[in-house]
């Protein structure tokens, strides 16, 4: 927390002081410190580019798993903003709380991470393999991730399963996974109706409207009024144990000052 790691839409000088790669430094030499069986780390630093930390550790134990475990988490910090009872980079512990930039958002992740596949090897449980990575503009732009990602894909391998360490929690007592329900699809939409550009006068009169026609076509994957997605991209039925789990935090969660739940279920 002491570091001011934050990324360079915070930071105009992130590439002079170099902040952040104090930070990728200090989370390498916690990783080495932990002396974990089979551990291969990775510093990514290009010129111009935020650094980006991969450490991939092999399979432990008595275990034929060709499971891919990927954990993600960023080095990077939130903006400091104003409001601070406490210096933003001086941790304290009030009331039985940790304060300071970092400490949940997302100073957590490295260290939980490598802390769990410590706990594996140390008491001789088996683990599949797992590669933590670690990026270092998370709370700005995107386009270093993207970078990194494409570049090195191969020190990823294929993933089977991933974790995404850097998530909310809807009660301090108990560990919470968020998962989430709602798919993702990308694809490429282009409409042309000239072959020139028109005079306002006339596109929409006599030519149509190219928007309106982009419009239709994405009404018939999704209905505007309700929001919902088209039949035939639904998935199957939402499985009992998901309801059951959501079900628990409905009835476990925190509540906000005033009293309102912080989450809302039916």
């Amino acid at each position: 927390m002491r570091i001011p790691s934050l990324n360079p839409l915070f930071d105009s000088e992130w590439d002079q002081n170099k902040s952040l790669d104090k930070q990728c430094a200090h989370l390498v030499n916690f990783v080495k410190s932990q002396e974990l069986q089979g551990v291969d780390i990775h510093v990514l630093r290009e010129e111009g580019r935020t650094p980006f930390l991969i450490v991939k550790v092999d399979k432990f134990g008595d275990t034929e798993s060709k499971e891919n475990v990927l954990m993600y988490g960023h080095m990077d910090k939130q903006p400091f903003g104003d409001g601070w009872n406490t210096d933003p980079c001086e941790p304290v512990i009030k009331d039985g709380r940790l304060y300071g930039r970092g400490s949940s958002d997302d100073g957590y992740a490295l260290f939980t991470a490598v802390m769990a596949i410590k706990a594996c090897q140390h008491l001789g449980k088996s683990h599949p393999k797992i590669v933590i990575t670690i990026e270092g503009s998370e709370e700005g732009e995107i386009f270093d991730l993207v970078h990194y990602l494409k570049k090195h894909k191969d020190l990823l391998e294929n993933p089977t399963l991933v974790v995404c360490l850097d998530a909310g929690a809807s009660s301090e007592d108990t560990v919470t996974i968020c998962s989430c329900l709602r798919g993702c699809i990308t694809f490429d939409l282009k409409a042309t109706v000239g072959e020139n550009n028109l005079h306002s006068g006339m596109g929409g009169g006599i030519c149509p409207n190219v928007f309106n026609i982009l419009n239709c076509l994405l009404g018939r994957i999704q209905d505007y009024k309700t929001q919902e997605v088209i039949d035939d991209l639904q998935l199957k039925e939402i499985p009992p144990y998901r309801l059951e789990e959501i079900k628990n935090l409905g009835e476990t969660q925190e509540f906000m000052p005033d009293g309102t739940p912080m989450f809302k279920t039916t």
